[in-house]
């Protein structure tokens, strides 16, 4: 979500960066987060479900968004096993 008045820019080694108001400040998600939270993410898909699809959808969500991702991971119980019926 970006903030009412932001913009999103390219950073010079391709990270998003989003400004608010003033240009000085800006809310990095640097390519070094979102690569963290890719292995991270597919880690926590991979021991959660225990099927490759779900941990890549959950490693593409991860680099997409690690701000939401990351939080929802810790919600479910980070890597722990999904309960079964």
């Amino acid at each position: 979500m970006v903030a009412p008045g932001a913009r999103l820019d390219i950073g010079p080694r391709g990270g998003l960066y989003e400004t608010v108001g003033n240009p000085g400040i800006t809310v990095l998600w640097s390519p070094t987060v979102r690569t963290l939270s890719f292995a991270a993410m597919a880690y926590h898909g991979y021991k959660r479900t225990g099927s490759g699809w779900w941990a890549l959808l959950w490693a593409m969500f991860g680099s997409a968004a690690p701000v939401l991702a990351v939080p929802i991971a810790v919600a479910q119980g980070f890597a722990k096993r999904k309960g079964r019926k």
